[in-house]
Order: C-alpha cells, then structure tokens, then sequence
C-alpha cells in the first residue's frame, strides 16, 4: 500500500466516498485487507468521539445494555475485560462505568489495528473518563493478539469484526485462544438482518455466519440478543453470548503480559520498547501506546549483548 496518496484518501473522505471501497477498487480486491482496514479507520480517527459528544444519550443507553449483558452472562467474579478492535476506547468507556455503576470492576485491556484511535482516545478519555484512563490499550491486529493463550477472563468486540468478511473464522479462533472463560460479541447480524441489510453488508465486506461457526468450534453458543434501539435498521446490533469449552484451573495470578502477537512468547518491558529475548525483536512504544504488530517487529539482538555485560560488571566487585 505504500503507493498510497493519504493526501488524496482525506479529500475523498471529506466528500464522503467509502474509503474502504475506493482502496478495494484500487488494488483489485473483493475483501477489505487489514491494512485497508487501518488506513480506513485511521483517516476517521477522531469521528467516534465526536458522534459520542454529540449522542451521549444513546451512548449510555447502549452501555446499559451491554453492561447488563455482560453482568449477566458473565458474572461478577472475573478479573479481566478485554475490549478488541475497541477503535477511540468511546464504547468500552461508557461500558466500564456502567459495569462500575452496578458494581462490576475488572482490569481493562483494549487494543486496535490504528494507533490514532488509540491516541485520540486515550486524549478523550482523560478528560472524560479518568477514571479509565489508566486502561491497557495497545496497537495490534485481531489476526494475532500479543497475549497468552487463556487469559482474559470475558473477550468483547463493539463491531470489530464487522469490516472482517471473510476472516471470520481466522479472528475468532484468535479472540478463542487468549480468553477464558467467555466471549460477548456485539456485531451486527447478517441472517437477522432485512434484505436490503444483506446486501449492503456484503457490498461493505461485513462478518457473516457467525453462529454455524461459533457452534462448529471449541465454544457454545448461549444467546443471540438484538439491540431494539439500532441508529441503523440496516446495521442491527446483535449481542453473541459465547462460553469457552476450556477446563476452569484456580489462578491466583491473573497478571496479564504482553506477547509475540499470536503467541505465548513473553515481552519484557524496556523502557520505549518491549522485547523478546526469544526471538531478538523489539516493539516499540509511541506516545505510551506499545505497538505490538508483527510486520513491525525490530530486529534489536545487541540488546541481549549489553545487558549481559552491565549484569556482569554488576557483579565483579
């Protein structure tokens, strides 16, 4: 994609063209990429929150509902909540207080394929919702989360994998592996959804079929819940109640770190970056947001060499 013109996709946004339609166009494909995805999404960095300042009313009865589902469903005795594809942290914030407001608390983590969103974000958040400021979010991709397997406790998606049509299954065996006890996807539903809803979810590119694979996997599916309060009658949010088939082990450390995404392999922490001895590869860290891709690790083995040397000047005397 480098022989893309940002310049150019930003007056086309401006005149309202669907981005993600454009750039299919113009590399000749039927299915939005991930990297269509993220320069899509990260051109409109700032929109969600503006919608949000200016939809407060419907923001907070959405999170009601959701907050409902997940207390519900879930239950109060977990630890932590994963949001992925969270986009600006606007629907996962107005969640957590609602989960806070019935007196449900868990540690936080969220990511996204846009460090923008996440910047944005974290810039509203600390003036509107400090008190999740302090929220885990980091740069990844559904395709390969940088946590261990089994462990977060409840998995949630706010039409994350909505632009995903064709990776379906892919995503969520991914989203399956790092939680553990249950997944609430809040998606819109394609065999729920009208006609003319249909069509234009396959005209964007949008998840399909997710219940056939959802019960065809390591998971049951409990409920299918509509939102009755949809912006879009085309666009209908559905909630997927989803249960892992994984044996329960008592944790008593339930500390989450970062991996090589899609793998068990931890990071160490190092300041601006976070690395693996593993594999000699850095991270790096921008603006406190860690960029934990794949395509965008860094070779860094020399780490290794000057570490050892300063712990064995440590200990020469």
């Amino acid at each position: 994609m480098r022989d893309v013109n940002l310049k150019y996709l930003r007056e086309l946004l401006e005149k309202d063209v669907n981005i993600t339609e454009y750039l299919k166009r113009k590399q000749g494909v039927d299915f939005n990429t991930s990297k269509i995805i993220e320069i899509a999404y990260d051109l409109q960095s700032g929109s969600y929150i503006e919608f949000s300042e200016n939809n407060k009313l419907y923001m907070e009865s959405y999170a009601e509902w959701a907050a409902h589902i997940i207390g519900q469903y879930a239950g109060r005795d977990n630890k932590t909540i994963l949001d992925a594809g969270t986009g600006e942290i606007t629907t996962f914030s107005y969640v957590l207080t609602a989960l806070n407001n019935k007196n449900i608390e868990m540690v936080p983590y969220c990511f996204d394929i846009s460090w923008s969103r996440l910047y944005a974000g974290k810039q509203w958040i600390q003036k509107k919702f400090p008190k999740h400021y302090a929220a885990h979010a980091f740069c990844s991709n559904l395709l390969s989360i940088p946590l261990h397997s089994d462990s977060i406790d409840v998995v949630t998606t706010f039409h994350a994998l909505e632009p995903n049509g064709g990776k379906e299954e892919e995503i969520f065996k991914e989203l399956l592996r790092i939680s553990k006890k249950c997944l609430i996807l809040f998606e819109p539903s394609y065999e729920n959804n009208s006609i003319e809803g249909k069509k234009r979810m396959e005209r964007l590119g949008y998840v399909k079929g997710l219940p056939e694979l959802i019960n065809t996997s390591e998971a049951k599916l409990i409920d299918v819940i509509p939102f009755n309060n949809p912006l879009n009658d085309l666009n209908p949010t559905h909630a997927y109640i989803i249960q892992t088939m994984k044996k329960q082990s008592i944790d008593k450390n339930f500390e989450v770190h970062y991996t090589i995404p899609g793998t068990d392999l931890t990071l160490e922490f190092q300041k601006d970056s976070y690395y693996s001895r593993d594999q000699g590869i850095s991270y790096p860290i921008i603006s406190g947001i860690p960029i934990l891709k794949n395509e965008l690790a860094i070779l860094s083995t020399y780490k290794d060499k000057v570490q050892n040397e300063h712990q064995n000047e440590e200990f020469s005397y």
